[in-house]
């Protein structure tokens, strides 16, 4: 038995449709998947061939075309939107009658994960031995190893914060502390001694026969700049990174280089008492300024120290009373202690210091 074959009739593209053309049926967001997915269905279209011109006639309902928001019936930004979408056509009730005509793409899928939401991952393997999966969008470009241990980060290929880190604790792992970024010097506290310090250095640094970073050179630069404008040194960093230690070595070496009118002596003796009435133990720092200072020194002509103007700002007064609990006042409170005679810790207002604890005992 052979079935009997029918003409089609003829399939306009869809720009080219004519008027009578119809759709029907809604375009409409009807199904919604646990996933997310989103499938608009469609019914099918439908069409067909009469006897006086046997061409495909219809037309398309307003119903539909405001449901497309008055445009084409096919939405051009669904093939961008990530979401998984289905046409189907299917013969509408009502139109039995009618031929149905199959378009030549009965079924279109894009892939149902939401492409904004996806993303690729990498396997790093760390120098311990673990394995970590990372999504590609958290890594960034690694510097060649030749460029391990830079002396300026300015020199790196890639500037980026794992990259910073990484010079930094680079250099820390060989006593390096000093690293320079441009005009900035960066120090790490070592918490140890390191043999950077002392007349050898000062005469290294005098002489130019060394340009690693180092406090030295950033004051050696400022005394030679002088003569064209007024320098200042500024020193920034968190609790314990140094800072007192750092001001203390710029001016040994202004000292050097300015001094001979002993002067500078004297602004160097001012360091123990600004720190006995403005440093106080923490839970960080054995030494912390609870204070901050601005220590103008002054130069003749000839590049000699001639004077220093220190003033403090920002003492921390509450301190005096009341501190917490690991952590001391001042410590001048526990230096008159500890220097105090046998006949003055004996009078009615005794006072007692024991292992950093200050307590006033009144008989």
């Amino acid at each position: 038995m052979s079935l009997a074959s029918k003409t089609l009739p003829v399939l306009h593209p869809i720009k080219s449709l004519p008027p009578g053309f119809k759709v029907n049926g809604n375009l409409t967001r009807d199904l919604m998947e646990s996933q997310g997915d989103a499938k608009l269905r469609s019914s099918g279209l439908v069409g067909s061939s009469s006897p006086e011109n046997d061409a495909l006639i219809g037309d398309v309902s307003e119903e539909s075309q405001d449901r497309a928001g008055g445009t084409s019936l096919f939405n051009e930004d669904l093939a961008y939107s990530g979401k998984a979408v289905l046409f189907e056509d299917r013969a509408s009730i009502g139109d039995e009658n009618l031929e149905s005509v199959p378009l030549p793409f009965q079924t279109i899928s894009v892939s149902s994960r939401e492409s904004r939401n996806f993303s690729l991952e990498s396997v790093i393997s760390l120098p311990d031995g673990k394995v970590l999966k990372v999504k590609q969008d958290s890594l960034v470009s690694a510097n060649p190893d030749i460029l391990d241990g830079v002396d300026d980060l300015m020199q790196l290929s890639y500037l980026n914060e794992p990259s910073i880190l990484y010079d930094l604790q680079y250099r820390y792992n060989q006593n390096m502390i000093y690293t320079k970024v441009g005009p900035v010097l960066v120090a790490i506290n070592p918490f140890k001694k390191v043999p950077l310090y002392g007349n050898n250095y000062i005469e290294a640094y005098k002489r130019k026969a060394t340009e690693s970073p180092h406090v030295y050179a950033i004051t050696d630069r400022v005394i030679r700049e002088q003569d064209e404008v007024n320098q200042s040194i500024i020193i920034s960093g968190e609790s314990g990174a140094g800072k007192t230690v750092t001001a203390k070595i710029a001016m040994q070496y202004l000292a050097a280089l300015g001094g001979g009118s002993g002067i500078e002596y004297e602004i160097l003796k001012t360091n123990p008492i600004l720190e006995a009435f403005g440093n106080a133990k923490t839970l960080r720092n054995d030494n912390s300024s609870r204070f901050g200072k601005l220590i103008e020194i002054n130069f003749s002509e000839t590049g000699k120290i001639s004077g220093a103007n220190i003033q403090t700002f920002l003492l921390e007064k509450s301190r005096a009373v009341q501190c917490n609990e690991g952590e001391r006042t001042y410590h001048i409170f526990y230096q008159l202690c500890g220097g105090a005679p046998p006949s003055l810790r004996g009078t009615k207002d005794r006072m007692s210091c024991t292992m950093g604890v200050l307590s006033f005992t009144r008989f």
